[in-house]
């Protein structure tokens, strides 16, 4: 049995599916796309080409499609999985690479030399700030392309993921745990116009702070930091609360 697997959450990706599971093919025996409530046939396309795909009838967002996969992973005894985006901007030809990295380390983590967005690189930017003051430090925390051991991502704790923050969650829980982390540096590619939205930054930011608060006594910073941490925190999910309530007045 494979004891590798790729996981595609794909969202609507008619046009992209069929060369981003032919060329995993080229370098994993098992590839599996999640479908996450597409009406574009997607779904169709991607077993056309060869791959298992797994159906959800609505769009849940990219967390909980990302989370059905690894449940599958899990029911397979896979030893590890690579997760790649539906729309071609992640290169299944530098599979390998994460592959040789992973050798080494329990996560890699790919890393882009540029964002689709301004918005995108302020997002970024603002995350990465945050992460390195919980121990991980990254130049780019929200690049979904990125293979771990399955033994890591049992330990997760993502029960709260549902659309674009899984990625930070996967740090924050990996540097919970104490796992090993490398990267693979990813060339620059053409872009589609980003999909991501206020709310999504909302989101990150406020899956962080919960995260923060949930898990501040047991984090390895000093007493200042401490203080950082909580306070940023408190005021983050206050200014949320805040936003949302002012979004939804009519």
């Amino acid at each position: 049995m494979p004891r590798e697997l790729a996981i595609i959450p794909a969202y609507n990706e008619a046009g992209n599916i069929r060369r981003v599971v032919t060329e995993c093919k080229h370098h994993l025996d098992r590839v599996l796309v999640v479908d996450d409530g597409s009406d574009d046939g997607t779904a169709a396309l991607a077993e056309e080409t060869g791959a298992e795909v797994l159906r959800i009838e609505r769009n849940l967002g990219k967390g909980a499609a990302l989370k059905h996969g690894f449940r599958r992973a899990f029911a397979y005894e896979v030893e590890s999985v690579y997760l790649l985006d539906g729309d071609m901007e992640h290169d299944p030809e530098l599979l390998p690479r994460f592959r040789e990295r992973l050798r080494e380390c329990d996560m890699v983590v790919g890393v882009r030399s540029r964002q689709r967005s301004y918005r995108r690189g302020q997002m970024n930017s603002f995350a990465s700030f945050w992460l390195r003051q919980v121990g991980v430090d990254l130049s780019d925390v929200l690049c979904g392309f990125r293979a771990l051991r399955v033994g890591l991502l049992r330990r997760m704790d993502l029960s709260d993921c549902r659309g674009f923050e899984v990625e930070v969650m996967m740090l924050l829980e990996a540097a919970r745990l104490g796992a090993s982390l490398a990267v693979v540096e990813l060339p620059p590619v053409r872009y589609k116009k980003s999909q991501t939205s206020g709310l999504d930054a909302l989101s990150i930011s406020e899956a962080y702070d919960r995260w923060v608060l949930k898990n501040l006594a047991v984090l390895d910073v000093g007493l200042y930091r401490q203080c950082l941490l909580f306070s940023g925190a408190v005021a983050g999910l206050g200014l949320g609360r805040l936003w949302r309530f002012l979004e939804n007045k009519p």
